[in-house]
């Protein structure tokens, strides 16, 4: 079982990569961490200090990144109750969402790449 300060450094490398992941696509890394924290914290619903704690940010730069998530659709917004907060659980659904939007861009993609090899020259088909 690996100690506390091992799963800390483990949990920190993770949402670095989720930001990384974020930043390669042109979103930015601090969206990125906190889309790796949601993805994974307990319970799902964070108020905006716990998120800022879990990920190492400021405040104001979760709160940035949450409003410029929630467009996408990738992160709902929730009230409770008796509670002046706001909370802010991943959209259910957000992840397979995801990946069948990009699915459907790599496949027409690829359909119109097979239609241009039609029109290489023989001796060249590797261009596309």
């Amino acid at each position: 079982m690996p100690s506390p300060a091992d799963q800390d450094e483990r949990l920190r490398r993770y949402i670095g990569h989720w930001g990384l992941f974020f930043e390669q696509r042109g979103a930015t890394r601090m969206a990125g961490r906190l889309i790796g924290w949601l993805l994974i914290c307990d319970p799902p619903h964070q108020s905006s200090a716990r998120k800022a704690e879990a990920i190492g940010a400021g405040a104001a730069s979760v709160s940035a990144a949450t409003r410029a998530r929630r467009p996408a659709p990738m992160i709902e917004r929730v009230g409770r109750p008796g509670e002046r907060s706001a909370f802010s659980p991943i959209e259910p659904g957000m992840a397979s969402r995801l990946l069948r939007t990009r699915l459907g861009r790599i496949t027409g993609m690829s359909t119109v790449a097979e239609e241009g090899m039609a029109h290489l020259p023989l001796d060249d088909p590797a261009r596309i």
